[in-house]
C-alpha cells in the first residue's frame, strides 16, 4: 500500500505538542493517527464543490474508528482534538441540543473541522503531509479491504467491473499538459489557482495514476448509503476525460441517465400506491429497494396528477420546466417536449429545485408554504404530499435525508444490480468503469450501450428513453 497523503491546515501544526500532550500513549504513534483524522477531515472540505456542504458533518462510526486508529480512538484521538479546538461534534436542537446527534443503531456521531481550519483550507493555507508509518497505512488498507468485501456481497458483480479498470490507462501526458495549461491560465473553475490548490492537483494526479495501474488498488472500494465510492468518484471529473482502453485508445464517453432522482422519485411514488402503504408506514418503502415497476401502466388506481408528473420527468426535463419564475415569484410549465435550459442553467436550477422543493428541511406542509413548494403542490399535490410525509418520517433535524437516501439506494440497486450485470454480459472484453449513475465506456460502442440501457430499462421501468443521446 502506498503513503498516505493528507492535507493538513498550517496552523494546526503549530498545535503539535499541546495536541500530544492530551493523547494517551506514546507520541511517535499518537502523531500519524492525529495526522489522519485531520486529513480525514480536510479531504471533505477540498473536495465539496457545494458551499454548505464543506461545513458538513461526517459521521464517524465507532467500529471504523477503532479500526482505523486503534483502541479506545475517542479517548485517545477524538477527545484531546476536541479539547484542543481543532474539531466539534455536531450535537442536536432542543433537550438535546448540548447532545450529539447519535441514535445506536442508525446514525453515528458526527465531526467536522472547526471554522478556523475550515476557512485556512479555503484559502490554501494548508500543507501536504505524508503518513509513511507502516502501521498506520496498514490499518486504512485492512479497513478498505473489509469494507471492500461488504461491497461484493452487497452488489455481486461489483468485483468483476472493477477487474474491467484493467483495460483501461491514464494519458498521463495529457493530462499533465492540461495542467500546464490551468497553470498559464492561473485559474481552476472559475477561481485563481494559486501554488497549493496546484499542488494538491498534481498530487492527486499522481495518485490517481497509482490508482489505474495498481492492481490491488483496483479493487477497494466502499458502499455507503446505496452508492460504491473509490478513487474513480472522489477524483477531480476533469481527470475521467483523459482514461482510454488499452487496445486501440479509445476515449470514453459518459452514458448518464438524466433526471436520475427525479425517477427514481417517480418510482418510490408509484410503490407507495400499488403496495397500500399510508403515512405511517411510508419508511416500508426501505424494503422494496431493487422492485421493478411500470412507470406508465400502474397496477392501482393513482391520484390525478402522478402520471402527468411520470410524464414530465420521463419524456420532458423536469428541471428545465421548474423555471426561474416558479422560483422566484411566478409559475410556468413549458409544455414542449424538445424545451431544455442550457446545461450551466439547468445544474443550477436543479440544485436549487432539490434545496427549495423536493429535499427541504421546512416542516411545513406545502398547502401552507410560500413560494416554490406551495406553487409545486398546486400542480402536483400528491407528490409533494408524498416529499412532505416521507420527510415527516426522517429521525435527524435534516428532515430530507431520509428521502435522499432512499432515492440514492434505488439509484444504486438499479446500476449495480441492473444494468451493469446487462453491461459486462453484453461486453465481456471491453473496459468500463460506474460513477454513481454514469457509466464511462468506449465511444465506439457508445450507442450500442445506449440500445443496451433502453432494453434493461423495458423490463424494469416500462419505458425506455431515460439514458438519452447528447
Amino acid at each position: 500500500m502506498n503513503d498516505l497523503l493528507v492535507c493538513i491546515p498550517n496552523s494546526f501544526l503549530e498545535h503539535k505538542e499541546s495536541v500530544l500532550d492530551r493523547t494517551q500513549g506514546l507520541p511517535s504513534k499518537a502523531w500519524p493517527k492525529v495526522l489522519f483524522i485531520v486529513g480525514y477531515l480536510s479531504r471533505k472540505v477540498l473536495q465539496e464543490e457545494n458551499q454548505k456542504k464543506r461545513a458538513g458533518y461526517i459521521p464517524l462510526h465507532s467500529g471504523d474508528m477503532q479500526k482505523l486508529l486503534g483502541e479506545q480512538p475517542v479517548k485517545n484521538v477524538i477527545t484531546p482534538l476536541i479539547l484542543e479546538g481543532v474539531i466539534e461534534v455536531q450535537t442536536g436542537t432542543g433537550l438535546k441540543k448540548d447532545k450529539p446527534t447519535y441514535i445506536a443503531g442508525q446514525r453515528s456521531i458526527s465531526y467536522r473541522l472547526v471554522k478556523r481550519y475550515r476557512t485556512e483550507l479555503l484559502e490554501s493555507k494548508y500543507s501536504i503531509k505524508t503518513i509513511s508509518e507502516p502501521f498506520q497505512s496498514r490499518r486504512f488498507f485492512k479497513w478498505l479491504q473489509a469494507h471492500s468485501i461488504k461491497a461484493y456481497k452487497h452488489f455481486p458483480r461489483l468485483e468483476e467491473l472493477l477487474q474491467r479498470l484493467d483495460l483501461l490507462e491514464v494519458d498521463r501526458e495529457g493530462l499533465e499538459g492540461y495542467m500546464e495549461e490551468l497553470e498559464l491560465a492561473g485559474e481552476y473553475k472559475g477561481q485563481t489557482l494559486d501554488l497549493k490548490q496546484h499542488e494538491y492537483l498534481t498530487k492527486q494526479i499522481e495518485l490517481f495514476c497509482s490508482y489505474i495501474s495498481n492492481n490491488t488498488e483496483r479493487r477497494l472500494a466502499k458502499l455507503s448509503k446505496g452508492r460504491v465510492h473509490n478513487t474513480l468518484t472522489n477524483i477531480p471529473k476533469l481527470f475521467r476525460e483523459y482514461i482510454y482502453t488499452k487496445n486501440d485508445g479509445s476515449s470514453l464517453e459518459e452514458v448518464d441517465m438524466h433526471s436520475a432522482q427525479m425517477v427514481f422519485l417517480c418510482k418510490a411514488l408509484l410503490l407507495y400506491y400499488q403496495l397500500g402503504l399510508k403515512p405511517e408506514t411510508i419508511t416500508d418503502l426501505k424494503l422494496h429497494i431493487g422492485d421493478a415497476v411500470d412507470l406508465f401502466h400502474p397496477t392501482c388506481a393513482l391520484p390525478s396528477d402522478i402520471l402527468p408528473f411520470i410524464n414530465t420527468v420521463v419524456n420532458h426535463d423536469i428541471y428545465s420546466f421548474i423555471t426561474d419564475d416558479m422560483l422566484s415569484g411566478s409559475y410556468s410549465i413549458e409544455n414542449s417536449s424538445g424545451y431544455r435550459l442550457e446545461k450551466s442553467h439547468r445544474d443550477r436550477m436543479k440544485t436549487r429545485a432539490f434545496e427549495r422543493i423536493f429535499f427541504t428541511n421546512n416542516s411545513t406542509h406545502p398547502s401552507e408554504a410560500s413560494g416554490p413548494r406551495n406553487k409545486m403542490y398546486k400542480e402536483y399535490p400528491s407528490v409533494m404530499e408524498f416529499v412532505h410525509h416521507y420527510n415527516e418520517s426522517a429521525l435527524s433535524k435534516k428532515r430530507s435525508r431520509g428521502l435522499a437516501i432512499l432515492l440514492q439506494e434505488m439509484e444504486g440497486w438499479f446500476f449495480n444490480q441492473e444494468l451493469i450485470p446487462a453491461f459486462l454480459d453484453a461486453f465481456p472484453d471491453e473496459g468500463v468503469f460506474l460513477v454513481y449513475d454514469a457509466l464511462y465506456v468506449p465511444n465506439n460502442i457508445y450507442d450500442d450501450v445506449i440500445e443496451l440501457a433502453d432494453s434493461v430499462c423495458v423490463e424494469y421501468f416500462g419505458c425506455k428513453g431515460l439514458f438519452k443521446t447528447c
